[in-house]
């Protein structure tokens, strides 16, 4: 039996590790440094021996750079062995939500980014400037560095079984309520009404089985405005207001720079409903007056509209 290296490649939280295990499924023998320790030239050479005893070997990692894969390659053609690149072309938004996906399997939650400072010697858990950063530094595969050939893996999102549930994901400022008060935004519970046909609205949906759920950035916390116990109080002011429990979640942080997987754009306050909620991101609908919530929507897979359109509002 000829020898064979697999080199599968990509974004952390791309997808690898699945891929990993079919080819270990298959008699591979996987060689990994997050579960190993050390370097990539240790990992080189932690193949060179394993060579001795192992036909066929995977090797999963980020290999950002032709200088990480530069140790792997050489003990490959001294061995005189091919090596095959698995290049996953999974998405930088992709990687996103499988990044919080990870975070709620493990915790319950999409960590805050102090959270995730505090578990920093958690395997494949990792700030979101990771992401960009890797995107930055990634040089793309090429067969004159060794590989006998370079395949490119399409990243296809999967849910469990049973996410059937249709919601409502909903912005709550200029999309439920607007501000009365002196900033475009409520800091205080006077500050807030309730903007025309909501409640209406959300009670048609209600009756065709949808689930209300909220999602709201409000950097006013981080920029010492008002407190998250003031604000968890003004979202239940507006949902009594509305006549409806709207299950919301909102995000603290600021940008510059984007730091949090829950910030919308980012995915993980939709991440974090649809795995409680057990949704079917094609039947929901993302309601919001942001591009943010529309980039929001596509990140999680869920049809978008504008707040102004949804409510039939008048101009």
């Amino acid at each position: 039996m000829s020898k064979e290296i697999r080199v599968i490649m990509g974004y952390p939280a791309s997808g690898k590790t699945s891929i990993t295990k079919q080819f270990v499924d298959n008699g591979y023998h996987r060689i990994n440094r997050d579960e190993l320790g050390g370097s990539l030239d240790g990992v080189a050479d932690k193949v060179k021996a394993a060579l001795g005893s192992h036909d066929k070997i995977v090797v999963d990692n980020t290999y950002i750079d032709r200088q990480s894969r530069k140790s792997l390659l050489k003990v490959a053609k001294d061995a005189k062995v091919d090596v095959i690149c698995d290049w996953m072309q999974t998405s930088i938004e992709d990687a996103q939500y499988n990044a919080c996906w990870r975070m709620m399997e493990r915790y319950g939650k999409v960590l805050s980014p102090d959270e995730i400072k505090a578990e920093k010697n958690a395997p494949n858990i990792f700030p979101l400037h990771v992401l960009y950063a890797y995107r930055t530094k990634f040089q793309p595969p090429e067969e004159k560095e060794g590989f006998a050939k370079i395949n490119e893996i399409a990243f296809v999102r999967k849910h469990p079984d049973g996410f059937n549930n249709k919601a409502l994901i909903l912005d709550y400022d200029d999309t439920l309520r607007k501000s009365v008060g002196k900033h475009p935004w409520p800091e205080k519970i006077e500050d807030i009404e309730v903007l025309p046909k909501r409640k209406e609205t959300l009670t048609e949906w209600k009756k065709k089985g949808y689930l209300l759920l909220g999602a709201s950035n409000q950097s006013a916390i981080a920029k010492g405005n008002f407190t998250i116990e003031e604000a968890v109080a003004m979202f239940e002011h507006t949902n009594k207001l509305l006549g409806h429990a709207v299950d919301f979640l909102f995000d603290p942080t600021k940008v510059p720079p984007l730091s949090s997987y829950n910030r919308k754009p980012c995915p993980g306050m939709g991440v974090q409903h649809i795995f409680k909620n057990k949704l079917d991101p094609k039947q929901c609908i993302v309601v919001g007056d942001q591009k943010t919530d529309a980039t929001f929507s596509k990140r999680i897979g869920a049809n978008f509209e504008m707040a102004a359109k949804f409510f039939n509002d008048k101009v």
